[in-house]
């Protein structure tokens, strides 16, 4: 059953996934919006009731690709995969309760740029999340965020051979504590990876 067409003005092109919170559920969307850059949105299954909640643009970062992820306190965490202060995608938060979008961190070089996949919770409380670009060979990066502290760390580059390049998912946490994830290109016949990462 079909509950919403999405259109130039409450957001269009959705890649990533939905999230739950207080049985509503949030999304992104690309595309569309007030400044064409996607946006933030909110949907309630019980009353089907769609209401964008946020407008993509600039400094607040632009065109998410992916999921939003839900932490503890009950905000949720998504990145951008452009815009911000460098122009490379953003970390951002959302408080549903008070219906506001907080830039954290602004994605570069060193650390890793252009982030299509989203961010996982990991057991330890970190945020885990893949770059697509940058890093030390260019090829994408593993970084991890603090919430508590507002602090991203690079934790793998990506070479572009072996171990992978230009990551453009999630990564999972298995049973076993290791985080595993795919890269679309790199490896022995350049058709990407599935790699595993001990944090």
């Amino acid at each position: 059953i079909r509950k919403h067409d999405f259109n130039a003005i409450d957001g269009g092109h959705p890649y990533g996934g939905l999230v739950q919170v207080n049985n509503k559920l949030y999304g992104l969307t690309s595309g569309g919006g007030v400044n064409g850059k996607g946006v933030l949105f909110e949907y309630d299954p019980f009353t089907n009731t769609f209401a964008k909640k946020f407008d993509f643009g600039g400094q607040s970062g632009e065109i998410p690709y992916s999921t939003m992820v839900v932490t503890a306190d009950g905000n949720l965490y998504g990145v951008t995969i452009e815009g911000g202060a460098n122009g490379n995608g953003v970390i951002f938060k959302y408080n549903p309760q008070k219906n506001t979008v907080t830039k954290r961190k602004d994605f570069d070089a060193s650390t890793g740029i252009r982030p299509f996949g989203g961010l996982m919770l990991a057991s330890s409380g970190l945020l885990y999340g893949m770059t697509y670009q940058g890093g030390l060979h260019s090829k994408g990066t593993i970084y991890a965020y603090d919430t508590a502290t507002n602090v991203v760390t690079k934790k793998f580059d990506f070479s572009g051979s072996a171990d992978g390049s230009t990551p453009s998912g999630r990564l999972i946490e298995a049973t076993n504590g290791l985080l595993y994830g795919m890269t679309p290109k790199g490896g022995n016949t350049d058709g990407g990876i599935l790699f595993e990462y001990n944090p």
